[in-house]
């Protein structure tokens, strides 16, 4: 047989059917006879079997390069689909070729000398002469013509492919050549075309609308369609269909085999077997060419052609996700493969498109398509290399870890920060080969330097995950070693809302800390700042003899953070001097030290002390410092917290675009590196934007925002601080829907739950929304008593717009007892207050301020209502609060018996004296049992009583019953 017909004769592409020849006629001829001159283009090219998928755009870009270069190779690994591209890109350009479209398959060719035969075999009109080259006589057949030759599968012959091209190209002006290889051809001019996967279904969506929208899925569906008639995709299928394509890497060759299946399996039987793909991924369809009939023979096909030192390299880099040069030194190099010659090999391996090359933010990083690196891995195993190259690769983890452990604690940490966001899938890999088959104490070792890691970029649940495994098996280990594995543990446990379990674990570990002799590690800020969060009252003792311990010590860095713990105590008791104080002292000491997170949080504590005192210019400048340091130190749940604290200002101040951007920016930083609390302070902070905007219903209003705020805290274990306002906010909007039951019992727990903690500033919020109550239902001596004492306790506090509030809550009463020109003073002190300090009203307020005013000065006529806001508008802040409790004597509740005992307490005492447990007292008040238990524990003492049945015995008692006048027990709520 001549080697004319026998290249004539090679194996068919894969999904390809070749035109049909007559029998017994020369290659050339049988070319000739499927398109013959006058009946359109001439071309060799096969007919297709199934429809082109995909890659519009990158045909139309080959083609717009062929028609500036003369050469274009499309590179890249097996089963990317580069035949079936390069067939498509030369259908679309055979018309612009009078000389026509000619196509070569090399793969059947083993020996660099046949090329030129081969491609002279399927040139029609091609003479050969006796002693001269077939490179020459190409080139004297070709001359002047315009023809386009597709050279494909060049990779094996490369050289010899390459000098042919060449001879080629310099000698025939009007050629252009489109080849294909796993790698270039090396040749003068030549342009590199690389085929990648083919797009993949959103991820976001994972609908039957992605999958189809996709290249992947389209492929996936009809070759699937092919392999079983019928075939549909619906909706529960999509997801599992858009898996197996990410799965599969968008490799059309893998595709198109998976779908092949889809006639004895089903999408959920394919994707679960895909932990085997390469015994899973094959076919026994003849029309196939062998190194496509299986995953294995694609790759080995790829493998043969590599040089030893390539092929070492190439199995080795199979244990990283990803990978730089200096780590596939470090880690690959020995034995057959020096240092030296992994750069060389790395560039031969990307030159035949095994690696792949990528280039994020002006460094080089290197990865394996996940079908190449499991293949990979395979030959690793093979070559009894694994255990020892994946402890390499861990060890090279540890030292990346341990160095930038180090770097995060400098001023600059954003540099460490990206290398271990870069290194995360071998970090974890690392991990899980210490766990399972490797080396538990260095796993444990590289859990501890990564914990301040996990926090900073806020991965929380994998970092308790790992930290939890650690401890576990940490008995025996060096005390101080534990000690940190239990306090890191508690910490994110913490940091996650577990304060209950995080507690002991932090308190075993300053004990162990202690026992070990390091009585400096024994005391730990976080300790004492989870029993603030728990109770800030009870916390105070705990912190100020920490705070002498460390003054005593000289410990700068830890009293900073003890001061900031102790200014948020002080801060949620109501007592702001005291909270400025200990936070101005934590910014000063914080300066100096290298963590950064004391100066961070002491700054955003000043800010808050500035807001409620009405210096909003010192709020923002230091809540602006807080965010500018919360960037510089890569710190997520500070920077978040910055940015929803200036949103909140904007919108106190009525710039509410801006408190929409920053809230925007907020929700960005904590949905990529967040915690749930912080998602949870989120939404509450966007509740609060749409409540001041008067958006109260709906997805975007302060309803949903704030019971989102509240569902996501208590499931986070936000400290109560949160849950309280949060209900706070629920009450408001239950209100504003004319749900005043609902309402009047998220006020009542949100009350009793601030009375628990010492909260003053909420428990003023908490009466404020009781009294807003009393006074829509008419219940105006009620409402004014519950009005005083939050005025009372914005006064204490120091809370600027809490007074204005209130002032105008005593106004609106005012004006319901047509005291027509106090209300004007008042309103008129309130509104000098607000102008003071540079704050707005919420849109509801404004709405009921300018009723109240269109009302007293219709009572009063233009002339007397302007003399009385003139006074009211000269009074000072104390002249205004002295001139609205005038009268009521800033009188105090009483401490014990039944006069001391609070509204909320007193609807409870009746509901028990009927007989209800706990859950049937809640559930009448809107409240929980809980908070129902909360109530007595601070009634029995009051009333000198231990129990519920002495309790119900002293309702009971007609001489010692109380006056509950006011109470409707059926409803729930106060009436007069």
């Amino acid at each position: 047989m001549s080697l004319h017909t026998r290249a004539s004769r090679s194996a068919p592409v894969a999904g390809l059917t070749p035109s049909q020849p007559a029998a017994g006629r020369p290659s050339h001829a049988r070319a000739l006879d499927s398109r013959r001159v006058g009946e359109g283009p001439r071309h060799n090219l096969p007919h297709l079997a199934s429809s082109f998928v995909g890659r519009q755009g990158e045909v139309a870009g080959v083609e717009a390069l062929l028609a500036d270069s003369r050469l274009v190779t499309l590179t890249g690994p097996g089963g990317m689909g580069k035949t079936r591209m390069a067939i498509q890109v030369a259908l679309e350009l055979a018309p612009r070729f009078s000389g026509g479209v000619w196509m070569v398959e090399l793969a059947p060719v083993s020996e660099a000398s046949l090329v030129p035969d081969a491609l002279a075999a399927v040139v029609p009109g091609v003479k050969h002469l006796p002693g001269r080259p077939v490179s020459q006589d190409l080139v004297s057949h070709v001359g002047e013509q315009a023809m386009l030759i597709v050279v494909d599968n060049c990779e094996h012959l490369v050289e010899a492919c390459g000098d042919l091209v060449d001879r080629l190209l310099r000698s025939c002006p009007a050629l252009r050549v489109l080849a294909t290889s796993r790698e270039p051809l090396a040749v003068s001019g030549e342009h590199r075309w690389s085929v990648g996967a083919l797009s993949l279904p959103d991820p976001a969506q994972a609908d039957a609308a992605s999958v189809k929208a996709s290249e992947a899925g389209q492929l996936f569906l009809q070759r699937a369609t092919a392999s079983r008639p019928g075939f549909r995709l619906n909706g529960s299928m999509a997801r599992t269909v858009a898996e197996i394509c990410r799965r599969l890497d968008g490799v059309p060759l893998a595709i198109e085999l998976a779908a092949s299946r889809m006639a004895s399996l089903s999408p959920k039987d394919l994707l679960d077997r895909l932990d085997d793909p390469f015994r899973l991924l094959t076919t026994r369809s003849r029309t196939v060419v062998a190194r496509h009939r299986t995953l294995v023979a694609s790759l080995e096909w790829s493998h043969e052609l590599l040089l030893p030192g390539e092929a070492a390299l190439l199995r080795r880099v199979s244990v990283f996700a990803g990978w730089t040069l200096e780590a596939a030194q470090e880690v690959c190099a020995g034995s057959e493969l020096d240092q030296s010659e992994v750069l060389d090999h790395l560039e031969g391996l990307a030159g035949k498109s095994l690696v792949v090359v990528d280039h994020p933010d002006d460094c080089v990083r290197y990865r394996l398509l996940g079908m190449v690196r499991r293949w990979a891995s395979a030959k690793l195993e093979a070559a009894s290399e694994a255990g020892a190259i994946s402890r390499r690769q861990a060890l090279w983890c540890l030292s990346l870890a341990e160095r930038a452990e180090q770097g995060l604690r400098g001023c600059e940490p954003h540099e460490w920060l990206d290398r271990l966001d870069a290194e995360e899938d071998n970090l974890r890999a690392a991990l899980v080969w210490s766990r399972t088959t490797g080396d538990p104490p260095l796993g444990v070792k590289l859990v501890t330097t990564l914990a301040p890691f996990w926090r900073r970029r806020g991965h929380l649940g994998e970092g308790l995950f790992w930290l939890e495994w650690a401890v576990s098996i940490s008995d025996g280990y060096p005390l101080p070693l534990r000690a940190r594995l239990l306090r890191d543990t508690g910490l994110f446990r913490g940091m996650l809302g577990d304060t209950a379990s995080a507690l002991p674990l932090m308190e075993e570990s300053s004990a162990l800390f202690a026992q070990a002799g390091d009585h400096d590690a024994s005391l730990c800020a976080c300790n004492a700042l989870f029993h603030m969060f728990d109770n800030p009252r009870q916390s105070l003792a705990r912190l100020e003899e920490d705070i002498e311990r460390c003054r005593f010590t000289g410990d700068t860095n830890k009293l900073s953070h003890f001061l900031c713990a102790l200014g948020h105590a002080h801060f949620r008791l109501g007592d702001l001097p005291a909270a400025r104080s200990h936070f101005e002292e934590c910014v000063e000491l914080g300066r100096g030290q290298p963590d950064g997170e004391a100066l961070g949080a002491g700054l955003l504590g000043i800010g808050r002390v500035a807001v409620l005192l009405g210096e909003l210019g010192v709020a923002e400048t230091a809540f602006e410092e807080a965010r500018t340091h919360a960037e510089q130190m890569a710190d997520v749940e500070h920077l978040s917290t910055a940015l929803v604290l200036l949103a909140d200002l904007a919108g106190a101040t009525g710039d509410r675009k801006r408190a929409g951007d920053l809230l925007d920016q907020s929700m960005t930083v904590t949905n990529a590196d967040g915690t749930p609390i912080d998602q949870a302070r989120g939404f509450y902070f966007l509740a609060r934007l749409a409540e001041a905007q008067g958006i109260d219903e709906g997805e975007d209003g302060a309803g949903e925002l704030f019971d989102k705020a509240l569902s996501t805290g208590r499931a986070s274990g936000a400290p109560g601080f949160h849950e309280i306002r949060c209900l706070l906010g629920v009450g408001r909007a239950a209100q504003a829907g004319g749900a005043t039951s609902a309402a009047a019992g998220h006020f009542l727990e949100a009350l009793a739950t601030s009375q628990d903690i010492g909260d003053a500033h909420a428990q003023a919020l908490a009466l404020e929304g009781l009294s807003s109550l009393a006074r829509m239902d008419g219940r105006f001596d009620e409402a004014s008593t519950l009005a005083h004492r939050a005025l009372e306790l914005h006064r204490d506090i120091g809370d600027v717009a809490g007074i204005a509030a209130a002032l105008e809550s005593v106004a609106g009463l005012a004006v319901e007892g047509s005291r027509w020109r106090g209300a004007a003073r008042l309103f008129a002190a309130a509104q000098g207050v607000l102008e003071e300090a540079g704050f707005v009203r919420a849109q509801r307020d404004q709405e009921r301020q300018e009723s109240d005013l269109a009302e007293v000065r219709k009572a009063l006529g233009d002339e007397e209502f302007e003399r009385a806001w003139v006074e009211g508008s000269s009074m000072s802040r104390e002249a205004a609060v002295a001139y609205a409790m005038k009268g009521r004597g800033g009188r105090e509740r009483p401490t014990s018996g039944w006069d001391g005992l609070t509204p909320a307490e007193r609807q409870v005492a009746a509901l028990v004296g009927e007989g209800l447990t706990n859950p049937e007292v809640g559930k009448r008040l809107f409240i929980s049992a809980r908070t129902v238990g909360h109530h007595l524990a601070h009634i029995y003492p009051k009333l000198g009583i231990r129990s519920r049945a002495a309790l119900i015995k002293q309702l009971a008692d007609q001489d010692h019953k109380p006056d509950l006048a006011g109470f409707d027990t059926d409803q729930g709520v106060l009436v007069p």
